[in-house]
């Protein structure tokens, strides 16, 4: 088992709960929580935090394969991420990996929405997540959305369901 320094610990805790970068996570994590590391030690212990790369490969694998996410025959996962409009990561859904990308759309935002209660939001996807199958349903469930495509490769059908 490998020994994290506690700054380390820290900076990856605070990271999570307020994304910047590592200098400003040393204030937010005085400002939020009283934790006190000042920048020379953060200088002098980042590089040996290098060496962790090989110990922490090695941890997520093993967890990936405690959870059958990575088997011989099946070896890619597709994952849904949910942000918030800052691109704050909330909520994440796992696909395997033969699963369509446009096929976890609706159940990975219908899941979010029903565990959370959320009354009102705007999904905003890429093309890729674009059918005429997933606006219907996206309409049928009354979830707002945005898509991002490149008009020229729409059908005219397309257009037409996409300006309701």
């Amino acid at each position: 088992m490998v020994s994290l320094s506690p700054l380390l610990k820290d900076l990856s805790i605070i990271r999570i709960f307020e994304p910047s970068s590592k200098l400003r996570s040393i204030e937010l994590l005085e400002q939020y929580f009283g934790i006190h590391h000042n920048r020379k030690t953060y200088y002098k212990m980042a590089p040996l935090w290098l060496d962790l790369k090989d110990w922490v490969e090695r941890t997520v694998l093993g967890f990936a394969k405690t959870y059958h996410f990575f088997n011989c025959q099946q070896s890619q996962i597709l994952v849904a991420l949910m942000v918030t409009r800052e691109g704050f990561p909330v909520a994440y859904e796992i696909f395997s990996g033969n699963t369509f990308e446009e096929h976890t759309i609706i159940p990975a935002v219908k899941g979010f929405i029903e565990r959370n209660k959320i009354k009102k939001s705007t999904v905003v996807a890429d093309a890729a997540m674009i059918s005429s199958e997933n606006i219907r349903q996206l309409i049928e469930n009354d979830i707002n959305y945005i898509v991002g495509a490149r008009l020229g490769n729409i059908s005219f059908k397309l257009l037409e369901d996409i300006e309701r």
